[in-house]
């Protein structure tokens, strides 16, 4: 199999499998002692995203998803949420620093959105889990997200990165329902 990872060089491997590996998302809240980091895992195979799972060890939680097979969350159905309206609506992101200006969070609150910083692989399994309605990140890799793309579509939801585009490899992300991606998408897209 082949190996990408955020630590270590790309391998190549003989197989039509990729994994896909970041064994510490969120190393600032790692290092400073806040639960809120995890472990990513994801797998491709030659039709695609296959498995993606997002441990969070520090909290006992991991929501994990296989094509074809449902998303779940410590052994449960994991589902976003069915929100429609961005009034009211849980955002996260991984810091508002990330974003090149404070317009993009300016216009989400003037939707009357609540905004938290519950970012990096902790967001994304809120939003999965139907905790929070969106996680937005302005800045990614693809070992940040690559688990995102089997997740998000076996929990209902959508993963786009920030021009519409169902990829990890788009350099920022956006993760929610179907209802509000074209919402989100329009006040904070490219």
């Amino acid at each position: 199999d082949s190996i990408i990872g955020e630590e270590e060089t790309d391998k190549s491997g003989l197989s039509d499998q990729t994994w896909i590996l970041d064994p510490i998302d969120g190393t600032e809240s790692f290092i400073r002692g806040v639960p809120l980091y995890g472990t990513l895992v994801a797998i491709a195979d030659k039709y695609g995203p296959a498995v993606g799972i997002v441990n969070l060890p520090a909290l006992g939680e991991c929501v994990w998803a296989g094509r074809g097979r449902g998303c779940f969350a410590d052994g449960r159905p994991a589902r976003v949420t069915e929100n429609t309206d961005l009034a009211g609506a849980c955002l996260v992101t991984s810091g508002i620093d990330y974003w090149p200006s404070t317009t993009v969070i300016e216009s989400l609150v003037e939707q009357d959105a609540i905004i938290r910083t519950w970012g990096d692989a902790y967001g994304y399994a809120l939003v999965a889990t139907g905790r929070a309605d969106a996680m937005m990140d302005p800045v990614v890799n693809r070992w940040d997200v690559a688990p995102m793309l089997t997740i998000f579509p076996e929990a209902g939801g959508v993963f786009t990165d920030l021009s519409g585009a169902v990829t990890a490899e788009g350099g920022d992300a956006l993760a929610t329902n179907p209802a509000l991606v074209d919402q989100i998408l329009n006040l904070v897209g490219r």
